[in-house]
């Protein structure tokens, strides 16, 4: 039992309904068999394709793949969440669940080798344009006043910029 797992990029909510379901069980079905091979799990970012932790709840409604990882995390797994650029914002939500988080990179020993994780985004950029947004969204400031949006508009907002960010890596030249 000294097997560890990794998990990055998953985007839960931004499927439609039927295709989001099978994206999520298929991820709760792999969380179930986790603790008869597994001694650690590794959540490398965007495990959502937006988490935020707003003044009065969470920006995701459905709590199955959390119960599932807290119940990895009772259970002796050690759950490491990384956030990456869809969810920076990681908070008390998942440590009151037994779930270790960090917002930057970290170094890990698995089996006598350091290990870096990372999510992996803006590691090597450079691009101007992307540091200021990787600044304005990571700003105290920023994260505070869109904690105050509540769930409603700060989603909506949220879907809005993603879709954009979407349809413009997704044009061909």
């Amino acid at each position: 039992m000294n097997e560890v797992y990794f998990i990055s990029d998953a985007h839960l909510g931004i499927e439609s309904p039927g295709k989001e379901g099978r994206k999520k069980n298929a991820l709760l079905s792999f969380l179930k068999e986790v603790p008869s091979k597994g001694s650690g799990l590794y959540i490398l970012g965007d495990l959502y394709d937006f988490w935020f932790e707003y003044r009065r709840g969470v920006s995701v409604l459905d709590s199955r793949i959390a119960d599932a990882l807290s119940t990895l995390a009772s259970k002796g797994i050690n759950v490491t969440y990384v956030g990456g650029n869809h969810d920076y914002w990681l908070g008390s939500y998942w440590e009151e669940r037994g779930i270790r988080i960090s917002r930057e990179p970290i170094t890990v020993d698995i089996q006598g080798k350091t290990v870096l994780m990372a999510h992996g985004d803006g590691l090597a950029g450079t691009d101007p344009g992307y540091l200021l947004i990787k600044w304005l969204l990571r700003n105290k400031t920023s994260i505070y006043l869109y904690s105050q949006l509540g769930r409603p508009i700060g989603n909506g907002l949220a879907v809005m910029v993603s879709k954009l960010s979407r349809a413009k890596s997704n044009r061909t030249v």
